[in-house]
């Protein structure tokens, strides 16, 4: 295996190395103990998909005994589990073998992962992503890159299948043969075995060598475009919140990658052309507050000029968290109330407040979120006013409006948390007793 990219590697690294049992990885995992000075550790995936799950996770085991390899290896119902996701077997399957190839690297302190992808799985890639829509400039398996400090390595892309198996045959390897490679119900099975030898033998016989070399010329093009992409995000970002205006600057392939590259770490979302597309023109609507819904578990939310991703959330409980004297522990915060000699007022800090407390009836302190039709009388004014009208006038985005806790006790709200208090319950000249309450997130 002469372009096996042994350059990749360095004196104490720590490899974990994917093993399947196939031909690919048995060839892959058997040349690289041959390097001097890399330490070699093998991880199996047991998918339970089909009968010979068990003996194809014994074969592994048995190799990497006999090789003197650490071998660790993890079980999954990936049938269960794509359906949980509402994904093809395929992809959840890839999910989970990153998933816990990630974790295993952790745990053993493997600074790199080794998967045995060759220059046929290339091919197949490339197709893949171009019939499927997949936007950007690169297509293909990338050779190398960092997923939350591990490397991630393919040091056979420039390898053939034939390569392989000769490899195999010369060092008297045995491997298993997955029998789920020849059901051309899956997409890429039909790519191998029907689409792919009908290019070949009708149209061009070196189109493995032919999308090589087009991903050695696209990898310098998205070399450079991914350092203007870095840029970009640095001018447009402040706290993972990204600036409208200033991404409608940018040339519009550049908006294009910097959205494709925020998508990026959402793994239940299949990024295409059409999905940055549908993110671009909703970021184009006149709308101040607006939100998009792209997954199951995705929304791309709009609050003015400013725009991020962010995790779909269960909708706030519309339940009463009744509020005792002392600490009240929740969920996703803490409330303290006490009763105090003097008043504790912190304009610098609205997480605190400091109310009168012969105004408030406490048997019937509670927290909620917001109704339709709630009103207060904000401090300093007199007359009632709706709550929607006062987050609107204190540019509230929508999602923080949802997600507001309320202080009331039977008949009024006290306290907009974090916001601003009733004046029904501020402290005034006749004050005798004080009721302090601090709010932590």
């Amino acid at each position: 295996m002469k372009k096996f990219s042994k350059e990749l590697f360095t004196i104490n690294d720590h490899v974990l190395v994917a093993l399947s049992g196939g031909a690919d990885s048995v060839s892959c995992l058997h040349f690289l103990l041959s390097l001097c000075n890399v330490s070699i550790s093998a991880f199996h995936l047991n998918h339970s998909l089909r009968e010979e799950s068990s003996s194809e996770q014994n074969f592994c085991h048995d190799f990497c005994q006999k090789k003197n390899i650490m071998f660790y290896t993890k079980t999954a119902d990936i049938l269960k589990e794509s359906k949980l996701l509402k994904k093809s077997i395929e992809e959840t399957g890839r999910i989970f073998r990153y998933r816990l190839l990630e974790e295993t690297a952790k745990e053993i302190g493997a600074n790199i992962i080794v998967t045995a992808h060759h220059q046929g799985d290339q091919t197949e890639s490339i197709l893949m992503q171009f019939l499927s829509g997949s936007s950007g400039i690169f297509m293909g398996i990338k050779r190398e890159w960092i997923r939350d400090k591990v490397k991630i390595i393919r040091p056979m892309l420039e390898v053939s299948k034939s390569e392989i198996y000769a490899y195999c045959e010369e060092n008297k390897l045995q491997f298993c043969e997955d029998s789920s490679n020849l059901d051309v119900n899956f997409t890429r099975n039909k790519l191998r075995q029907v689409v792919i030898p009908l290019i070949k033998n009708s149209i061009n016989p070196a189109l493995d060598n032919t999308l090589s070399r087009h991903v050695r010329l696209t990898n310098n093009l998205a070399s450079y475009l991914e350092k203007t992409v870095d840029k970009s995000l640095e001018e447009i970002s402040s706290l993972s919140k990204y600036s409208i205006s200033q991404l409608h600057k940018l040339d519009i392939f550049i908006q294009c990658e910097v959205i494709k590259r925020l998508l990026l770490p959402w793994e239940d979302l299949r990024i295409t052309s059409s999905i940055i597309e549908e993110v671009l023109s909703f970021l184009s609507t006149s709308r101040a507050n607006s939100q998009m819904k792209l997954s199951s578990n995705l929304l791309c939310l709009k609050e003015y000029d400013i725009f991020f991703f962010t995790a779909l959330k269960s909708k706030a409980s519309e339940d009463n968290l009744l509020i005792s004297f002392g600490e009240n522990i929740f969920q996703e915060f803490s409330l303290t109330v006490q009763e105090v000699s003097h008043p504790l007022i912190s304009k610098e800090n609205n997480e605190v407040a400091c109310l009168d407390l012969e105004k408030i009836d406490t048997n019937s302190l509670h927290i909620r979120v917001k109704k339709v039709g709630d009103k207060f009388i904000p401090l300093g004014m007199s007359h009632f006013k709706k709550l929607k009208d006062y987050f609107i006038d204190k540019k509230i985005p929508t999602t923080k409006r949802k997600e507001t806790h309320l202080l009331c006790d039977k008949d009024k709200i006290i306290w907009i948390i974090g916001h601003e208090i009733d004046n029904r319950v501020k402290i005034d000249v006749n004050s005798k007793k004080y009721l302090y309450i601090k709010y932590t997130f």
